[in-house]
């Protein structure tokens, strides 16, 4: 007995596959510590921002001009650094904010749909220099630049 084989071939191709989604930050200033005493307390700026998008839930990325995208002030004058710290709250306000890792993705809640969210805010970025950066930080001034990227929920 014969046994013939067939052999099918099938050729698909190239697709693209595209996910719209519209986000916008808005209501966010530049955010200044004044003058620091080194060995003094910890130091905190925050501001309440709007994070519009076309869906409630967006991921949010935070990172800065430091090496690998670090949470740390430059040194205008030299290679000091000071170390800090980024928080993220999904409403107004600081309480129950969360502790953000640099270049790390977090999803939340609470994007408003209207475009500059109607003149209304509804989420809180806090920058905190702890006391323990401050110890022995040497005088001059320092400064970073923040990223926050927005993009679709990805769970």
């Amino acid at each position: 007995m014969l046994k013939r084989w067939i052999v099918c071939t099938l050729l698909m191709s190239p697709f693209s596959l595209a996910y719209a989604f519209d986000a916008k930050v808005s209501n966010l200033m530049d955010l200044g510590f004044g003058t620091v005493a080194p060995f003094g307390p910890a130091s905190s700026v925050n501001e309440d921002v709007c994070i519009y998008a076309d869906n409630n839930q967006y991921s949010l990325t935070v990172s800065s001009n430091a090496n690998a995208g670090a949470f740390e002030m430059l040194s205008t004058g030299g290679p000091e650094t000071i170390p800090y710290e980024v928080f993220w709250n999904n409403t107004t306000g600081t309480n129950g904010n969360v502790q953000l890792s640099a270049n790390q993705a977090l999803v939340f809640s609470n994007a408003n749909p209207a475009v500059n969210c109607g003149g209304q805010k509804n989420a809180n970025i806090e920058i905190n220099i702890p006391a323990a950066s401050l110890e022995g930080a040497l005088a001059g001034s320092y400064y970073a630049t923040i990223t926050i990227l927005i993009g679709p929920a990805v769970n």
